[in-house]
């Protein structure tokens, strides 16, 4: 019986050592799955980083766009209104060759009747100008 017991021990000490291995290696493996974690972790800091800076730049490019669009806006209003402007000097300089063209034909008109109120006949026929 002496010797079941000393073999049971021995078996029990030889487990005993093997799981003591086993420990370690599971020890040595939380280890590494610690310092994969901690990567991990500094990993996603940076990558919290980096989205925080494309945030804010995409923030300071749509105020750009949008004080761009302001003054496309403000262009475009200068622009209508200079056409309105343009369309109205262009009426005008109409308005005003008409009555250019309506004077000179007055003129000329006037410039007729008095032509042949100075034209007079001598006694020899012949037309005399004043």
């Amino acid at each position: 019986r002496a010797g079941a017991s000393e073999t049971a021990a021995k078996m029990s000490e030889t487990q005993a050592a093997s799981s003591a291995g086993d420990a370690g290696a599971s020890a040595t493996a939380a280890a590494a799955s610690e310092k994969a974690a901690a990567a991990s972790a500094a990993a996603a800091k940076i990558s919290e980083t980096n989205a925080a800076t494309s945030a804010s730049t995409a923030a300071a490019s749509a105020t750009a766009a949008s004080s761009s669009a302001s003054e496309a806006s403000n262009h475009a209003a200068a622009s209508d209104t200079s056409a309105s402007l343009a369309a109205q000097s262009s009426t005008a300089a109409g308005a005003a060759a008409t009555r250019a063209e309506d004077a000179a034909k007055r003129a000329e008109d006037i410039a007729d009747v008095i032509s042949l109120e100075d034209a007079s006949l001598t006694k020899k026929g012949i037309v005399k100008l004043s």
